[in-house]
């Protein structure tokens, strides 16, 4: 348990972190045809990819299942041992 000052604070400190969010309507529609094409499951790993694509960076997973997914192409992956 914690109080609720110290609850406040994190919430007041996590709420002013230098983070840029990204969830408009073209990378939803992007994430969601990624995933359609490349047969994922769901668009949550799709969403990743729409950014890569978006900022033209590589992505790094874990995930050998989307890294297979997604083959040679843009977004360059990676597959982080």
């Amino acid at each position: 348990m914690i109080t609720a000052e110290t609850a406040q604070d994190g919430v007041w400190r996590v709420m002013n972190l230098p983070i840029e969010l990204h969830g408009d309507a073209r990378l939803h529609s992007r994430a969601l045809k990624i995933a359609h094409e490349r047969r994922l499951p769901a668009t949550y790993d799709a969403h990743y990819v729409a950014l890569a694509e978006r900022f033209g960076v590589p992505l790094w997973t874990c995930d050998r299942r989307l890294a297979d997914a997604l083959g040679d192409g843009v977004p360059e992956v990676y597959l982080v041992p």
